[in-house]
């Protein structure tokens, strides 16, 4: 599991334009419909806006490569301007003017359209409007985070995590807990939620920042200038803060050697403390950093393929050298591998 995409979505999620909206809406359909209603019209609420948040990641995901390449080399600067904007969002706050929250001009309009709603049903169009307007104004941990998903799982799981105060709004009036104390309680404590954001962001740089003097071991690196494949591995290192020393082919045959590896002398080649890691997928035939594939090429080369929760992760090829995936580098990243 990425870390940085689970601290970006939960930076995300405590949005308290939208908790606001949610519970206004559950207040006005449990005042006119009852509890039952309310619960579905809250449930259709947040079913629409993880379909449309998903179906917007998706777009970005295929159509906007440069953009996410973008965010994938400057994460780290992006996510300390985000810290400061919501710090300074707590500490000067100001409703309307800040990373998570729809701008105040928008914020009648949302009122008189969540007033109008005498039906479970029109909880969509209440969504759709959510969607359109709130995700502009509150998209940085949303794009950074894509710039770091590795397929559709880390989208749906971003997207579950950003819903996640939704559904436990629907637990609270479950139990009975009236909407009117969660808007009461949204407005006494709105600028902390910019506090928790901030906070949750700190946590992430923190996380992030010693990769850049890698604990994992120095890591060797054997490349040529002129190999697609090794441009594209130096690339994601450099995007990931994994330091690394080029080294050449003597002297990684050396070390392997030791560590009696063969080795044919493809490259790239990435030598850790105790990993080694040989190929890497070029950039034009990569698909979210992996090779076209890569199970089946796995397995197709004599390797013995990985699998985290029933999800393929990376290939332990024949001689104990692994093939090299995004999902190898963020396991050497987060000391998983060495």
């Amino acid at each position: 599991m990425e870390l940085t995409i689970v601290y970006l979505a939960l930076a995300d999620a405590v949005n308290p334009c939208s908790i606001a909206i949610m519970a206004l809406l559950l207040l006005v359909v449990l005042s006119r419909r009852g509890r039952r209603d309310a619960l579905l019209a809250g449930l259709l609420f947040t079913a629409t806006v993880f379909v449309l948040y998903t179906l917007y990641g998706l777009g970005i995901l295929n159509f906007f490569p440069r953009l996410l390449e973008l965010l994938r080399a400057l994460l780290l600067p992006f996510i300390f301007l985000l810290f400061l904007w919501e710090l300074k969002a707590f500490l000067f706050y100001e409703p309307g003017f800040s990373s998570l929250e729809m701008p105040a001009s928008l914020r009648p309009l949302a009122s008189r359209l969540i007033s109008k709603v005498d039906h479970p049903l029109m909880a969509v169009p209440v969504a759709l409007f959510c969607s359109l307007f709130l995700l502009p104004c509150s998209s940085g941990p949303y794009l950074l985070a894509l710039g770091q998903m590795g397929g559709i799982i880390d989208l749906l799981l971003y997207n579950l995590i950003f819903i996640s105060p939704f559904l436990l709004l629907l637990l609270l009036v479950l139990l009975g807990l009236s909407p009117k104390r969660m808007l009461e309680f949204r407005e006494r404590y709105s600028r902390h939620f910019h506090l928790l954001s901030a906070l949750v962001l700190f946590l992430l740089l923190l996380y992030l920042l010693p990769s850049s003097s890698t604990g994992n071991g120095t890591l060797l690196l054997v490349a040529d200038p002129l190999c697609p494949h090794c441009q594209n591995l130096e690339r994601y290192l450099h995007e990931m803060n994994l330091s690394y020393t080029l080294v050449d082919r003597e002297t990684a045959m050396n070390i392997l050697a030791e560590r009696n590896i063969p080795w044919n002398e493809a490259i790239p080649l990435l030598i850790g403390e105790n990993v080694v890691v040989l190929g890497f997928p070029s950039k034009s035939q990569e698909i979210y950093g992996f090779f076209p594939r890569e199970e089946n090429l796995c397995l197709s080369l004599g390797g013995t393929p990985h699998y985290e929760c029933n999800r393929y992760q990376y290939c332990v090829l024949p001689g104990g050298m692994l093939l090299g995936n995004k999902r190898v580098l963020e396991y050497i990243r987060e000391g998983i591998l060495k």
